[in-house]
């Protein structure tokens, strides 16, 4: 274990490193989620805005800079993760003789829910009234939930066949209008509206309620 007087000596040597190289600053870009730190790096810069190569601080600070600053690794399926950098400058009032700026954008996976109408022709809107007590379907496969038990026609096959490609083509390039991520691959629809077991046919508009989850990036806490 490193005594007190180790760590100021490894210290002092790291900060006449850094000053021989002239080095005004460091900056770790990184990523990070999925439980553990995706990728990152360190650039050093001089005082003319130059790169600086330098293995002896590169090592200092990987090591360093995961005591210093918080990283939020972890994701639950809500919180995926986060990424940005952090600003390593040289401060030797400070007691560890060097500042840590994080700056950083936290990614959310939010579930967003609208409604919307599909247009039938009046094939559909016949077969919807006497047969269909649901859909509900997206990426994983479509279904029909029928009131009653019914021999199935051609004739019907050919409707209830058409009418779900028409609600899936429908769902899957539905563009939410209360979200402003970037929409991930899988959806949902159903003609449970608010869970409500009935079905909402006006006319010749069947309501259907289409889900989809979202990539929302929000700045995350400074530390």
């Amino acid at each position: 274990m490193k005594t007190k007087n180790i760590v100021l000596e490894e210290y002092h040597e790291i900060v006449k490193l850094w000053k021989d190289n002239k080095i005004t600053s460091c900056e770790m870009e990184f990523s990070c989620g999925g439980d553990s730190m995706t990728d990152y790096d360190f650039v050093f810069y001089n005082n003319k805005d130059k790169k600086i190569e330098c293995k002896e601080l590169k090592d200092f600070f990987e090591d360093e800079v995961f005591k210093r600053v918080e990283f939020y690794v972890n994701s639950d399926g809500y919180y995926m993760g986060e990424y940005g950098s952090v600003t390593i400058t040289l401060d030797e009032e400070m007691e560890v003789a060097f500042d840590y700026v994080k700056n950083a954008t936290s990614e959310f996976s939010e579930s967003f829910t609208e409604t919307t109408e599909i247009e039938l022709n009046e094939k559909e809107v016949d077969f919807v009234s006497k047969y269909v007590g649901s859909i509900v379907g997206g990426e994983d496969g479509n279904a029909i939930n029928y009131k009653q038990d019914l021999i199935v026609s051609d004739e019907i096959e050919s409707v209830s066949e058409k009418l779900l490609e028409k609600i899936n083509d429908t769902a899957c390039d539905y563009e939410f209008s209360e979200s402003s991520g970037e929409p991930e691959e899988v959806y949902r629809f159903s003609t449970r509206i608010d869970d409500e077991d009935v079905l909402l046919l006006e006319e010749n508009k069947l309501k259907i309620e289409v889900s989809r989850n979202h990539l929302i990036t929000r700045p995350s806490d400074d530390f």
